[in-house]
C-alpha cells in the first residue's frame, strides 16, 4: 500500500511541474471548493494530516466562503487533529456548532465527536481510542472472525481454499482443513465463526453447487457435517453462536436450482433458524422474503435477541432490526433515509455498533441498547471510516476490521491532446462515497458526468455498483438512481453509456445469480427500464448508442457457443443485425469494448491479436488502426471529438511506470504517447471541449486487506484513575 501511496504522490509531483499556470489558473486553485479536494486527497491518500490541515484551516478562514463548505472543512478539520491526539479537535468541532448549526449533518457529527471526546483535559489523559494494525496484506479474510480472546483469525488460504487459523502474535499460519481445492469440482471454505470458549468453529464448506454447515475443534480439526440438506438447499451460511455454545445461527437459502448447470433460478426465501451444536433439526425463527434478506446477524451476550441490517422492502434502505427469541417479535431498532449496517454487539450488551452514511460519509456510529430496546439517539464514533468490513468483537470489547486495500475512484485532468501537455494534474472528480466509483462518462452536452458508484455501505467490492449517479459539472449537485435499479432486482451496474441527445442513458446492469442485461435510465421521466436480458451463460461486454439514436451496439459472448459478436439492435422494433464475430481462443475476451465515431459510420473495438481496430457501423471486416504488443493490457477505446484519432490505455508487463495513454489515429499511423498513470483501469471519457478527460483508476489490483483492532471507542470505555481516598485532618 505504501508503494501505491507513493506512487500517486510522486504523480502529482511530476504533472505538477510539467507545466506552467497561467494567473487565473492559480485564482482557481485556491477556491475553496477546490483546496477541500486537495486537502481530502492529503488526508485519505497520502496520509499527510498536516498539510490537510493547513488547507482546512484555509478554507475555514477565507471570507465568502460557501457555509456548508466551511463546515465540511471543519469537521475534517477535527478529524485531523484527532487522529493525532491533538487537543484542537475540540476547539474546531466546538467552532462547528456554535458558527454552522444551520448545517445540520456536520453539526451533529461535531456535537457526537464532542461528546466522545469528554470533558477538556486539565491533566495529562488517559491513553483514549487505539487502533492497531495487527495483519499486513492479510488473505481472505472478509467473512471470517477473531477468535474470542482476540489472538487469532480465521481465514482461507487461496492457494487451496483450505480454512486456516492465523496467530496474530507470532504473526504464523497454520490449516485447520486439508480438502480443499480450487480445481473442478472445487471445495473450499466461507463464513466461519468462533465458538464462545474459542475451542470450535463453524463454518460452511462449499462443494459443488451446495454447502454444508461443518463444525471443527481447533486442537483436533476433524471436520463434522452439522448440517445438509440434498433436497432444494444451495447455502447455508453461519453467522453467529449462541452465547451457551449450544447453537449456530444460521442463515438458509431455499430454492434455489443448481447454478452451475445454468439453469433458472427461483428462490423460496430465507430462513433465519438455530441449529443445534450437538445434532438435530435447524428451528426456524423467521422467514424472510428476498428484497428484504437480512445481514450481519448478531446475538446479545445475554442471548434473548438477535439484531441485523435488512431492508424493509426492495427500494428501502438498509434499518438495523432486533429480534426477541423470547417472543419472537421484531423491533424496529434504527429506521432511517440512509443505509445503516450492523457490525457487532459490545460484549457488555450495551451498545450496538453500526456502519451508516447518514452524515455523507461512511462512518462508524454506535447506538445504546437495553432489553431490545434503543436508548436515546446514535452516536457517531468515526464519521470518516472508510470502507471496511466487520469482523468482529473479542471479548474484551476490542473490535477487529479489515480495511479495504482495493479502490476504484472517477478522477479529472486537461490535457492538450495535440501537444500532450498536462494543463491539469489530475484530482479526484467525486468526493462522496470515495473508493467505490468508476465508470465515468461525460454527457454530449458536456453538462453532466455519469459513473456508477456502490452506494451499500458496507459491502467491500470495490466493483460492484448499485447505483447510477449524475453529477453536473456546474453546480457539482447529483442525481441518483438506485432505487430505481433495485425495484427491477438488479444489483450490479457498468458501463454507463449516453444518448446522443443526453436524455437516456443505457447501463449494463446483473440480476442475482449472473442474469444480465441493459436498461435504459431516462432522466426526463426519472424511471429505468428493460431494454434486452440475456439467458444464462451469455453475458454484455460494452455497449454504444449510434450517433442518430436508433440503435445500440453491443458485445454478446455465449459461453456455450463459444462465439462473441458485435450486434446492432433496433431501439424500436427490438430486431437485431451481426456485424462481426469472433470464436475459438480469442471468444473470450474478444473484440473488446465498442466505441461509435462522432459521424456514426465505425465503430473502434480491440481484435484478435491486440490490435486497435475499427469496424463499418454496417459490418464488414476489421481495419486495423494499430498493432500492440501482445503483452499489454489495454483499455477500451473512445473516439475523439474530431472523429480522426482515437484515446486507449495501454499497460505493458514491460513498462514499470503504470498505463500509458496513447493518441492514435484512427486510419493508421504511429501513436502519440500524452499521458503516463500509474492506475489507469477505466476507459477514458474526453468531454466536448477537447481538453477535460476523466477516468477511473485502481489504487490496488491486491484482494488482500489489513486487518486492525479498534480499541478504547465506545463512549465511556476509556479507563479512568481512581481518586485516592482522603481522610479528614
Amino acid at each position: 500500500m505504501k508503494k501505491i501511496l507513493l506512487a500517486m504522490i510522486t504523480l502529482m509531483v511530476m504533472l505538477g511541474i510539467s507545466f506552467s499556470p497561467t494567473e487565473s489558473a492559480r485564482q482557481a486553485e485556491e477556491r475553496p471548493a477546490v483546496l477541500l479536494k486537495r486537502a481530502i486527497q492529503l488526508e485519505t491518500v497520502a496520509g499527510n494530516l498536516e498539510g490537510a490541515i493547513g488547507l482546512h484551516k484555509k478554507i475555514a478562514a477565507a471570507t465568502g466562503s460557501d457555509r456548508a463548505l466551511v463546515a465540511k472543512a471543519l469537521l475534517r478539520l477535527g478529524g485531523c487533529y484527532e487522529k493525532l491526539g491533538l487537543e484542537e479537535a475540540r476547539k474546531a468541532n466546538e467552532r462547528l456548532v456554535r458558527e454552522y448549526a444551520d448545517q445540520s449533518e456536520q453539526a451533529q457529527a461535531a456535537r457526537s465527536r464532542l461528546a466522545a471526546l469528554g470533558e477538556p483535559a486539565k491533566a495529562p489523559r488517559e491513553p483514549g481510542v487505539v487502533a492497531r494494525q495487527v495483519w499486513a496484506d492479510a488473505e481472505a479474510v472478509f467473512t471470517h472472525s477473531p477468535s474470542p480472546d482476540g489472538k487469532f483469525m480465521t481465514f482461507v488460504y487461496l492457494k487451496s481454499g483450505n480454512l486456516a487459523v492465523r496467530n496474530l502474535e507470532a504473526g504464523t499460519s497454520r490449516m485447520l482443513t486439508d480438502d480443499g481445492t480450487l480445481n473442478p469440482p472445487a471445495q473450499f471454505a466461507l463464513n466461519s465463526r468462533w465458538s464462545p470458549d474459542g475451542k470450535r468453529i463453524a463454518y460452511c464448506w462449499h462443494y459443488g453447487a451446495r454447502l454444508q454447515l461443518r463444525i471443527l475443534d481447533v486442537d483436533d480439526p476433524k471436520p463434522r457435517i452439522l448440517f445438509q440438506d440434498e433436497s432444494n438447499l444451495v447455502w447455508v451460511l453461519p453467522q453467529d453462536w449462541s452465547p451457551d455454545g449450544q447453537h449456530i445461527l444460521a442463515c438458509i437459502y431455499r430454492g434455489l436450482a443448481s447454478i452451475s448447470r445454468g439453469e433458472g433460478v427461483e428462490l423460496a426465501g430465507v430462513e433465519l433458524a438455530l441449529v443445534p451444536v450437538e445434532g438435530g433439526s435447524p428451528r426456524v425463527l423467521k422467514t424472510f422474503e428476498l428484497e428484504s434478506e437480512p445481514s450481519e446477524m448478531h446475538f446479545s451476550p445475554d442471548g434473548r435477541y438477535v439484531v441485523y441490517s435488512r431492508r424493509p422492502g426492495k427500494t428501502e434502505a438498509f434499518d438495523l432490526f432486533i429480534l426477541d427469541l423470547g417472543g419472537g417479535d421484531e423491533i424496529p431498532l434504527l429506521q432511517h433515509h440512509a443505509d445503516d449496517y450492523v457490525f457487532g454487539w459490545s460484549p457488555d450488551g450495551n451498545w450496538i455498533l453500526f456502519l451508516s452514511d447518514r452524515s455523507g460519509t461512511r462512518g462508524l456510529w454506535a447506538i445504546r441498547v437495553a432489553a431490545g430496546k434503543p436508548q436515546g439517539a446514535p452516536v457517531v464514533l468515526n464519521p470518516f471510516i472508510g470502507r471496511i468490513a466487520p469482523l468482529g468483537f473479542a471479548k474484551n470489547g476490542s473490535f477487529y476490521y479489515a480495511e479495504v486495500k482495493v479502490a476504484r475512484d472517477v478522477y479529472e485532468a486537461r490535457i492538450d491532446f495535440e501537444t500532450g501537455n498536462i494543463l491539469a494534474s489530475p484530482e479526484r472528480a467525486i468526493m462522496r462515497y470515495e473508493g467505490s466509483n468508476m465508470n465515468p462518462r461525460y454527457s454530449p452536452d458536456g453538462k453532466s458526468l455519469a459513473y456508477v458508484s456502490n452506494r451499500v455501505s458496507m459491502v467491500w467490492e470495490a466493483d460492484q455498483a448499485n447505483a447510477l449517479c449524475i453529477h453536473s459539472l456546474e453546480s457539482g449537485s447529483e442525481r441518483v438512481f438506485k432505487d430505481e435499479f433495485a425495484s427491477l432486482d438488479i444489483s450490479i451496474l457498468a458501463r454507463p453509456r449516453w444518448s446522443p441527445d443526453s436524455r437516456l442513458i443505457a447501463v449494463a446492469g446483473q440480476r442475482p445469480y449472473g442474469v444480465q442485461g441493459l436498461y435504459i435510465a431516462n432522466l426526463d421521466t426519472g424511471k429505468v427500464t428493460t431494454l434486452l436480458e440475456m439467458p444464462p451463460g451469455v453475458r454484455i461486454d460494452g455497449h454504444e448508442f449510434s450517433s442518430d439514436n436508433r440503435r445500440i451496439f453491443y458485445i454478446r459472448r455465449d459461453r456455450k457457443e463459444q462465439i462473441s459478436r458485435i450486434l446492432a439492435r433496433d431501439l424500436l422494433s427490438g430486431e437485431e443485425r451481426e456485424l462481426y464475430q469472433t470464436a475459438g481462443k480469442a471468444w473470450i475476451n474478444f473484440p473488446l469494448g465498442i466505441a461509435a465515431s462522432p459521424d456514426g459510420k465505425w465503430l473502434a473495438t480491440i481484435t484478435h491479436p491486440l490490435a486497435l481496430s475499427i469496424i463499418p457501423s454496417g459490418g464488414g471486416s476489421p481495419q486495423v488502426a494499430h498493432r500492440f504488443d501482445q503483452q499489454t493490457n489495454i483499455s477500451n477505446p473512445e473516439w475523439m471529438s474530431d472523429g480522426k484519432t482515437i484515446i486507449v490505455g495501454v499497460r505493458s508487463s514491460a513498462e514499470a511506470s503504470g498505463s500509458i495513454l496513447y493518441r492514435v489515429p484512427a486510419e493508421g499511423g504511429e501513436p502519440q504517447k500524452i499521458m503516463i498513470q500509474p492506475w489507469l483501469w477505466d476507459r477514458p471519457t474526453i468531454h466536448p471541449d477537447g481538453q477535460r478527460i476523466a477516468f477511473g483508476c485502481l489504487a490496488n489490483h491486491d484482494s488482500s486487506a489489513d486487518v486492525w483492532v479498534l480499541q478504547n471507542f465506545l463512549p465511556g470505555s476509556v479507563p479512568t484513575k481512581s481518586k485516592p481516598n482522603r481522610k479528614r485532618p
